[in-house]
């Protein structure tokens, strides 16, 4: 659904790749979106993820993380944060 979406809608091509990290399969796109809007892009797919509190795919993505950083250096940090959001939030 996201790679129909994503030629008119850049964004969604950010859904792909957390799909892409969560799963491990390779994402190669060139997306056509500037630093400022990928990276509000990411964040709002990720705290959906969170969101969803499944454990082992918030793990699965985590752990591949690490391949975007490059292009994502906050990444790692909106991590903690968002994980820390969550359990703070179930007490």
């Amino acid at each position: 659904v996201l790679a129909d979406l994503a030629p008119a809608e850049p964004t969604a091509a950010l859904g792909q790749l957390v799909c892409a990290l969560v799963t491990g399969e390779p994402f190669d796109r060139t997306l056509d979106l500037g630093q400022a809007e990928a990276d509000a892009a990411l964040r709002e797919w990720v705290t959906v993820l969170w969101a969803g509190r499944r454990t082992d795919l918030m793990a699965a993505f985590a752990e591949r993380a690490a391949t975007v950083a490059g292009v994502f250096p906050w990444l790692p940090g909106f991590l903690a944060a968002e994980t820390r959001r969550l359990s703070s939030s179930r007490r």
